[in-house]
């Protein structure tokens, strides 16, 4: 997928090079940027040390990890702000509250403690997706089964298991998403 780059979110058209900015905006994107630095770092930690109990415990293994980011960045709270926000985005256009991929994509990564089963380690899969896809995909790797049937009552899977995507074979996803707004830019969104 080739993206284009967007500037259009800037009030000229043009996203600022660091040396346009003042001083005060320079300072201010530093401490904002060292504090998100320090989140992501605690929370590299605390990720580090849950596996780390899992493979004391013995069940690094036989372990599933979804790490599923929200969608967009939010370009609320002034300029730095906005530039904190797209550069989150990047890639991708816009920020959250727009269906601009900036405001809807969610990173997702999905892996386990079995070396053998990492053939697409290192791999970016770029087909679309929705959450309600993750229980199915969970099923899928489990070999488990989904009920046809609860209290006597049809139940059908809302998802599709993202294996096939994860593992290169065929996969189609249909991705529908319409955001029609007064005054403001809409956007229909067809995936498959």
């Amino acid at each position: 997928m080739v993206l284009p780059v967007f500037q259009k979110e800037f009030p000229d058209g043009k996203r600022p090079a660091w040396t346009e900015l003042t001083p005060q905006q320079q300072e201010k994107w530093i401490t904002d940027m060292a504090t998100y630095a320090a989140m992501i770092e605690i929370m590299d930690s605390g990720i580090g040390k849950v596996i780390q109990t899992l493979k004391d415990k013995g069940m690094y293994e036989h372990t599933l990890f979804l790490f599923m980011s929200d969608n967009g960045s939010t370009s609320e709270g002034g300029f730095i702000k906005q530039l904190m926000a797209d550069l989150s985005n990047t890639p991708y256009r816009s920020y959250k509250q727009w269906v601009f991929q900036g405001g809807t994509s969610s990173p997702l990564i999905l892996t386990d403690g079995r070396s053998k089963s990492q053939t697409e380690k290192g791999s970016i899969c770029r087909e679309p997706s929705h959450i309600i896809d993750i229980f199915p995909t969970c099923l899928d790797i489990a070999s488990a089964h989904y009920p046809d049937t609860f209290h006597n009552q049809k139940v059908k899977l809302a998802g599709t298991s993202l294996l096939p995507a994860i593992r290169k074979q065929k996969y189609s996803r249909a991705i529908f998403s319409l955001n029609i707004r007064p005054h403001a830019p809409s956007c229909l969104t067809v995936g498959n």
